[in-house]
């Protein structure tokens, strides 16, 4: 077997690397945060797209199965869950982020 010897110029590239590493460790990133404003349009949206894509999906089931309102009804109150249900993950997800 040959024995190999480490090469200086790696092991100097391997100890730079490492303290370059350790330095970004040591330093955080700055956190974020998103505007007020920002946060009230996107759960509003997210409540109003909901609402629509459940009235679309009721209303393409309806042509589909010829049964005319009812699944258009359906699928408003399933879409108006989906929109209520983001806005509480959301909700809770600020109040984390807030403690």
């Amino acid at each position: 077997m040959v024995d190999k010897k480490p090469d200086p110029a790696l092991s100097s590239l391997d100890d730079r690397l490492k303290k370059a590493r350790a330095q970004t460790e040591d330093e955080t990133a700055p956190v974020v945060k998103s505007s007020s404003y920002g946060t009230a349009m996107r759960i509003g949206v997210e409540l109003v797209v909901g609402v629509v894509i459940g009235l679309l999906i009721g209303r393409l089931l309806d042509s589909w199965l010829d049964t005319s309102p009812l699944m258009m009804i359906i699928f408003l109150f399933v879409g108006f869950a989906a929109g209520v249900n983001n806005v509480i993950r959301e909700h809770s997800r600020m109040q984390t982020e807030d403690e």
